[in-house]
């Protein structure tokens, strides 16, 4: 056999074993293509959702920070309005709650309960305040309501407070965000008032006060919770030994509760016996005994003209 027979034998077993070569690094290379693909692929999806995800947020509730108390007063976001736009909430499905006789738990009579209120009175009211924060949780990221936002951290805010002091800063943050939230001077001074308590009870009395002066000084519409915001600002002046101070507080109380709008009365009228009843005690500590005297008399015949 000459060489040419010789390399003719050859050539048909070597031509499969090329192919089969190419097929085989193809493969390979295919392969180690989609091992890399695939986590790429993922991660660009993770990321489209989660952008998905925080602009659905951003459009359909309020995603707020959790903030804690400051001594610093930013803009409040609430402006006055009569009749805030309608806000369509649904109501959760969650463990039975308890029934609540407290007369600030239950409706007064009134229109009736809105789904809102409802919920969010249900939530105030959980056997375990961890389930009510979640609820409401739940609720905020649907609303596009002020007013209804606002109402919504004062009941968050109840919840960390029945939880304990280690909740203190979570407390007087929703207090913050609600007062800032508020459409109303009512409602801006409830939640001032709220967190007024709260500090006094945390043992920071110039926090207190610093929160008293600046919300009756951002907003000086007389209000049931303005005149409670007078009177504790007084109890605050009185504890520093500041009489003239805490006279003129309570005097103002006992003024601004009579002068709020005629819806509010069964509210205004308490708070303005307990500013009558501080003044009293006031002047009796003081020796000043005829001032108590027609402070006390006066009270009793408004009481007595009351049907």
């Amino acid at each position: 056999m000459d060489v040419k027979d010789f390399l003719g034998a050859l050539r048909p077993q070597n031509r499969p074993q090329t192919r089969d070569l190419s097929v085989t690094q193809r493969r390979q290379i295919i392969a180690t293509v989609v091992l890399v693909a695939l986590p790429v692929a993922a991660f660009v999806m993770l990321v489209q959702m989660q952008k998905h995800e925080t602009m659905r947020s951003a459009q359909g509730g309020f995603a707020f920070p959790r903030r804690t108390a400051d001594t610093e007063h930013p803009p409040l976001l609430g402006g006055e309005s009569a009749e805030p736009p309608p806000t369509e909430a649904p109501v959760e499905h969650e463990p039975q709650t308890a029934p609540s006789h407290s007369p600030d738990d239950t409706a007064e009579n009134g229109p009736p309960e809105s789904p809102e209120d409802q919920l969010l009175r249900e939530a105030r009211n959980a056997l375990d305040p961890k389930i009510g924060i979640t609820k409401i949780e739940r609720f905020l990221s649907t609303l596009e309501n002020l007013q209804e936002a606002s109402k919504a951290y004062s009941a968050l805010a109840g919840l960390y407070i029945d939880m304990g002091s280690d909740y203190q800063d979570e407390a007087e943050g929703a207090l913050l965000t609600a007062r800032d939230l508020a459409t109303s001077a009512e409602a801006r001074h409830e939640a001032s008032h709220a967190l007024v308590d709260a500090l006094v009870q945390r043992g920071d009395n110039d926090k207190a006060r610093q929160e008293a002066l600046f919300a009756l000084d951002y907003d000086d519409t007389p209000t049931a919770a303005g005149a409670r915001i007078r009177v504790a600002l007084g109890r605050l002046h009185e504890r520093d030994g500041d009489n003239d101070q805490a006279e003129a507080a309570y005097q103002q109380a006992a003024d601004d509760a009579l002068a709020v709008p005629p819806r509010q009365d069964a509210k205004a009228l308490a708070v303005h016996r307990q500013a009558c009843l501080c003044l009293a005690r006031l002047y009796r500590k003081l020796g000043r005994d005829d001032e108590a005297d027609a402070v006390a008399e006066s009270l009793a015949k408004r009481l007595d003209r009351m049907p």
